[in-house]
């Protein structure tokens, strides 16, 4: 199985100040491999243990039913994703422990979902190319590619012992509603 990780940026800004985070993934993902699956995650997560490749390649093995997986963590603005009562957590150590449980306790378990959030999407190229890739300029790029999955009679799901720490959106009082990180 050939699986490629990576993690895009944008130095391109439309006239807003967002970033054309889009063609960047596009860029990247036509580089890849025909026949490779993709993790894509955002530039602020951390795998916190040693072996999360080997399990997130276990977890496409044990759901082929699924097109587009992705993960639970500790801070999003989609709560289907959260890990219960990690938002504000920041001890790293404790980060490891809930990543083991999660594994322990899920495994390869996965869930149906309507929507892949964009820290970490893990699908084939074959799906970016039959969707016709991501938007471009568009912040709600997960939003837009989960539909167009979905659209294509595709199916997402949200891989229950896959957990991976993200900052999103760290030191803002109000983080999910915050945009200001994007026009930097």
């Amino acid at each position: 199985m050939n699986i490629r990780f990576i993690s895009p940026f944008s130095f391109e800004r439309n006239r807003f100040g967002f970033p054309n985070i889009g063609k960047s993934y596009n860029e990247c993902i036509n580089e890849l491999p025909d026949d490779c699956w993709v993790v894509l995650t955002d530039q602020d997560v951390l795998f916190l243990t040693h072996d999360t490749a080997n399990h997130i390649k276990q977890i496409i093995e044990a759901n082929p039913e699924y097109d587009l997986i992705t993960c639970i963590t500790n801070r999003l603005g989609v709560k289907e994703q959260l890990w219960y009562g990690q938002f504000m957590e920041g001890d790293i150590s404790h980060q490891i422990e809930v990543a083991k449980t999660s594994w322990q306790d899920h495994g390869t378990t996965v869930i149906p979902a309507r929507l892949a959030a964009g820290l970490c999407m893990i699908f084939k190229k074959s799906l970016w190319q039959k969707v016709g890739g991501f938007p471009e300029f568009d912040i709600t790029f997960d939003r837009v590619f989960s539909q167009k999955v979905i659209k294509s009679g595709g199916k997402i799901g949200i891989a229950k012992g896959l957990y991976i720490f993200h900052l999103y959106r760290w030191n803002e009082k109000d983080p999910r509603n915050s945009i200001k990180h994007l026009t930097k």
